[in-house]
C-alpha cells in the first residue's frame, strides 16, 4: 500500500514540476517574443526617421504616410518603451469614441499606452 502511495505522489510531483517548467519556459518565450517585436518596430521607425527611437516612433504615429497598422504598432511599442515624451502625441490621437480600426488608431491601445506611461496602469515587464 505504501509503495503505491509513493508512486502516486512521485507522479503528482513530476506532473507539478513539469507544469511549472512549462509555464516558466512560456513566460521566457513570450518575453523574448515581445522584446524582439519591440526591437523590430523601433528599427523600422528609425529607418524611416533616423535618430532617437522614441522620436522616430512618435514620427510614425504623427505621419500622414503611415498606415493605421504601422501607427498601432508604434503606439504599442511606445507603451512598452514607456517614455514620457510620447504622452502629448498619444493624447492628441484620442478621439473620445469607441474603436473604429478603419479610420482611427486603436483607442483601447492608446488608453493603455497612456495609462502605462503615466503609471496608472501596471505593465509587468518594462522593456527599455
Amino acid at each position: 500500500m505504501e509503495t503505491r502511495r509513493l508512486k502516486i505522489l512521485r507522479i503528482v510531483f513530476i506532473v507539478f514540476i513539469s507544469g511549472i517548467a512549462c509555464l516558466l519556459i512560456g513566460f521566457i518565450g513570450m518575453r523574448f517574443w515581445i522584446k524582439s517585436d519591440i526591437n523590430k518596430y523601433c528599427n523600422n521607425a528609425t529607418i524611416l526617421y533616423p535618430g532617437d527611437k522614441v522620436e522616430a516612433l512618435i514620427a510614425v504615429v504623427k505621419s500622414e504616410s503611415s498606415t493605421l497598422e504601422e501607427k498601432n504598432h508604434a503606439i504599442w511599442t511606445l507603451e512598452y518603451v514607456g517614455d514620457y515624451r510620447a504622452l502629448s502625441t498619444l493624447k492628441e490621437m484620442q478621439t473620445g469614441k469607441s474603436c473604429d480600426h478603419q479610420q482611427y488608431v486603436c483607442q483601447r491601445e492608446l488608453l493603455r499606452a497612456i495609462g502605462n506611461i503615466e503609471g496608472s496602469n501596471t505593465v509587468l515587464m518594462k522593456f527599455k
